[in-house]
This record gives structure tokens, C-alpha cells and sequence, in this order.
């Protein structure tokens, strides 16, 4: 009899120790798991109690993220650049009818002039050197060519300044604004929004700067994001990325040079993911930046950094940033698979709890009250278009 009872209580005991091994690990390595139990009990507390729920102040807060972007983000500002008339479209002194036949037309070395107007056009760049130019309110918006973007791009050394784009959308849910197949880009005052994804590249883009431009409302099925970036180095400057949606990311980067300085970047109220995802680890630089997580995100991560591989020589710079986290749930500054030396992950503001114990040599406040915030939604802007731009021309 002895003999059972020991069996009995080495089994609960092997049983117990089992089931707190695996709680543990789903902990450690799989926190969403966690997040989303923790968020279905919730939501079934305010269904079976509603009055207790509202006295605890677990029932949800109603968003709505188009007034949140009036009142964070100013109105879009295009550049006045050259005098043309709507709808010219010119290289030189020779005018043509469409863009597609415009950039058909390009030569190595070429710049298209393109003038105020909505151009519901896609094309296929081909030629190298090249510059594309909008003049006034330019918007290229709804058409996709090659089920891959509205603008393909599979020169080399392409600028293109002061374009809107938006309403891009293909059957695989990549569609791009611009879709760089070639190498080297420096996009200069757009604004691509309401788009499966804003800028999507190969392997081998080379480098890719962002200069005084805006990303907005991009993102679809958890696979589309803000900026897509497979390779290459990517530098962006004086930005803003907000309300990635459909659990995209709002940064999501392959290079192995990684730059953000000056921006903003924000969920809001959408139901993004991280904001920024370095997949592939390498040099990461955050600096003089806001970041703010917002309650519907869908990641309790805002910085992802070599999750899914890790064999560069990786280096972390994430300093003089503003960080407001504000998610419904557990919050991580930063998360790695492994440790990683933080000294330069330092002089920041944090607002709001991390639980990522990034915040050492960071300044910390519970709330936006206590921080001296605006309520929510309000975001300080750190972007400064007038900042250097001697980066921005070919060599």
C-alpha cells in the first residue's frame, strides 16, 4: 500500500513539475500566448459582469483612429517644386500623354517631371540614374502593374521626390507603392498610405533612405508592413510611420544597417504589430525619436531584434528617445532571443511600464500625467524636415 502511495505521489509530483516546465516556457518563448488568454479573460469578466467590469475599468476604451490622425499628424504638405500645368508629364522638353509611356521613355540619367494631378497608372522603371519628380499634388493611386506595385523599380540609383500614393492592393497581399527590384533608392517627401504595403524590396536592394516622408495606414494579413526591406542598408530620417494595420509592422527590416533619426513612429489605435522588427539582427540605430505603442496593438513588442536569425556581428544604439507604451497588456521595449549589451541602450524617456528591463540609464514615468504628456492621443514631433539632406543625392 506504502509502495502505491509513493507512485501516486511521485506522479503528481513528475506532473506538476511537467506542467510548470511548460508554463514556463510558453512564458518565455511564446508571450503572445499569454497575452491573448489574458485578453479572453477579460473580455469574458465584462461579458458576465458588466457592472463589475465598469468599476474595475476593464471594458475596453472606443477608439477612433481617423481622428486620432487629424489630430497627431499634420496635413499633408506636397511640394510646390517646378511650375507645371495638371497632368504634364515631361523628360526635357518632350511632353507625353501617360506615365506609363513617359517612363518608357526614360534614359539612363533621365529626370521625369511630373505635374499636379491624380494618376491612376502603374509602371515598370527599367533605366538607371533616374529622378521622379512631382510637382504640386501629385497622387498615383489604385492600379498595381505585374501584381506587384504601382511603381516597380528595376533600375539602379532611382530618387523619388514629393509623390503620393495610395490604394494598392494585389491578390497576394504585397502590393506595394513602390516595389524596388533594382538597387539603391532614396524616397524624398512621399507619402504612401491605405496601401497593402508602402516601399517592399528584394535580397539585394543596396541602400535605401527615407527622408521627410510618411507611412501610413499600411499593412494587411500579418505579412505586409509600413516598409518591407529584405536586405541592403536602410537609413530614415525625419519621418513619421503610423497605424500599421492588419498586424503589420511599421518598420520591417532585413538589412543588416539599420537607421531610424528624427521620426515618429506610432500605432495609435490600430491593431498593428511591432514597431519596429529587425528580423535578421545587425547594427540597429534609434535615436532622437518618438515611439509610441498603442492600445490595440496586437504585439506586446515594440522593438523585435534578430528573432529570426542571428548571425551577424549585431550592435545596439537606442538613445535620446521618447517611448510611450500604452498597450492593453504587457509591454517589452525591446525583445531578443538572447542578451545582447545594452550600454548604448540608454538616455531615453520610457512612459508607461516595460517589462523588458530595457530601461536601465533610462528616465521612467508611470503615465502621460506624470511624464507632463497630453492626454492621449497627443505625440511630440521630432521630425525636422529642414534637417541636413546632403545624403540625399547620388554620387
Amino acid at each position: 500500500m506504502q509502495k502505491v502511495i509513493r507512485l501516486v505521489v511521485l506522479y503528481f509530483a513528475l506532473a506538476g513539475l511537467v506542467a510548470h516546465l511548460s508554463a514556463l516556457t510558453v512564458y518565455l518563448f511564446f508571450p503572445g500566448v499569454i497575452y491573448k488568454v489574458q485578453e479572453r479573460m477579460v473580455e469574458r469578466f465584462n461579458d458576465s459582469f458588466p457592472m463589475l467590469a465598469a468599476m474595475a475599468g476593464t471594458i475596453p476604451v472606443e477608439y477612433d483612429l481617423e481622428s486620432e490622425l487629424q489630430q497627431v499628424l499634420p496635413p499633408w504638405q506636397p511640394q510646390a517644386g517646378t511650375p507645371m500645368s495638371p497632368g504634364e508629364i515631361r523628360i526635357g522638353t518632350r511632353l507625353f500623354p501617360n506615365l506609363q509611356e513617359a517612363v518608357k521613355a526614360l534614359r539612363d540619367g533621365d529626370t521625369l517631371m511630373i505635374g499636379p494631378g491624380i494618376y491612376e497608372e502603374a509602371f515598370l522603371l527599367t533605366a538607371s540614374n533616374t529622378r521622379i519628380i512631382g510637382n504640386g499634388a501629385v497622387h498615383i493611386r489604385n492600379k498595381a502593374t505585374g501584381g506587384k506595385g504601382a511603381m516597380v523599380i528595376r533600375g539602379h540609383n532611382t530618387l523619388i521626390r514629393n509623390i503620393e500614393c495610395s490604394g494598392i492592393s494585389v491578390s497576394d497581399r504585397n502590393g506595394a507603392c513602390v516595389r524596388l527590384e533594382g538597387k539603391n533608392i532614396i524616397l524624398d517627401h512621399v507619402y504612401f498610405h491605405d496601401s497593402d504595403q508602402g516601399l517592399l524590396t528584394g535580397y539585394t536592394p543596396g541602400i535605401m533612405r527615407i527622408h521627410d516622408s510618411r507611412f501610413v495606414k499600411l499593412g494587411r494579413g500579418g505579412r505586409a508592413h509600413g516598409v518591407y526591406v529584405g536586405g541592403g542598408e536602410l537609413y530614415i530620417s525625419n519621418s513619421i510611420f503610423a497605424a500599421a494595420r492588419g498586424s503589420g509592422h511599421e518598420i520591417k527590416s532585413r538589412a543588416a544597417v539599420n537607421e531610424i533619426r528624427n521620426s515618429l513612429l506610432t500605432s495609435l489605435s490600430s491593431d498593428d504589430s511591432r514597431l519596429v522588427d529587425i528580423s535578421n539582427g545587425g547594427k540597429l540605430v534609434i535615436t532622437d525619436s518618438v515611439l509610441h505603442q498603442g492600445p490595440g496593438t496586437t504585439n506586446g513588442d515594440v522593438i523585435g531584434f534578430a528573432l529570426e536569425d542571428n548571425k551577424r556581428n549585431n550592435q545596439l544604439q537606442i538613445t535620446n528617445n521618447l517611448f510611450i507604451l500604452e498597450r492593453d497588456g504587457p509591454n517589452y521595449l525591446l525583445h531578443t532571443r538572447q542578451k545582447y549589451d545594452l550600454s548604448n541602450v540608454r538616455g531615453n524617456v520610457i512612459v508607461g511600464r516595460d517589462a523588458s528591463g530595457s530601461s536601465e540609464g533610462s528616465i521612467t514615468f508611470p503615465d502621460r500625467k506624470k511624464a507632463g504628456i497630453g492626454d492621449y492621443p497627443a505625440l511630440p514631433d521630432r521630425t525636422d524636415a529642414s534637417a541636413d539632406t546632403s545624403g540625399l543625392q547620388w554620387q
